[in-house]
């Protein structure tokens, strides 16, 4: 049984992040380290109702050092006792994060650090995963945009006097033709999907974000 470090007077209380507010923090935390979240089993889900707490059940501390800063967060059993959290360290002074080590389980991570993690980092989570959701759209929207105009410079090609007519049924078209037009819309149609589906992977678009 874990026995929390008992503390009775915590310094620098910080404030409860509703769940509302925390959710697109860990979703970009999935998308940069989705091992940690694939590994969580459920800890993160418990990392938010961590946050959630009216309670306000993280708090802040710095070393004598004044180098780092220790996060104490209450038990969710027992709410006047805590467990400490070391960022620069990787460290809980929970069981299961003892076990994690012990296990040399690298990516499993407790739920109070996850909950310290997703507190302090979430925003800048958020920027990240922007940019990187906006360049790879930028990039489909280009494939997009080239491939709609090759298949436009074909079916014109085709409306030309002594080709063909462009239609639906490519049947009467040259052989040739008739090839290229259907690859430039298998590729229209296939950059058409990838841009759909990186709409749908990423939940944090900007059209103003770097």
């Amino acid at each position: 049984m874990t026995n929390p470090t008992i503390v009775s007077r915590l310094p620098i209380p910080l404030q409860p992040a509703a769940y509302d507010q925390a959710l697109p923090w860990s979703k970009a935390l999935a998308h940069l380290y989705p091992a940690v979240v694939q590994a969580s089993d459920g800890r993160v889900e418990r990392a938010l109702q961590i946050l959630d707490d009216s309670r306000k059940p993280i708090f802040a501390t710095s070393l004598p050092n004044h180098d780092n800063i220790t996060y104490h967060v209450r038990s969710c059993t027992t709410p006047h006792k805590v467990y400490t959290v070391d960022p620069t360290a990787h460290t809980c002074t929970c069981a299961d994060d003892r076990q994690a080590k012990q296990l040399q389980l690298q990516s499993r991570v407790c739920k109070h650090r996850l909950a310290v993690g997703i507190y302090m980092h979430g925003p800048d989570w958020i920027s990240q995963v922007k940019r990187k959701a906006n360049k790879i759209l930028r990039d489909l929207f280009d494939a997009e945009d080239e491939t709609y105009e090759t298949m436009c410079r074909i079916i014109d090609l085709c409306q030309r006097p002594g080709t063909a007519p462009a239609s639906d049924d490519t049947a009467d078209l040259d052989p040739d033709i008739r090839a290229q037009l259907d690859h430039a819309r298998n590729a229209h149609a296939t950059a058409c999907a990838a841009l759909t589906q990186a709409q749908i992977n990423y939940p944090f678009l900007s059209s103003t974000d770097d």
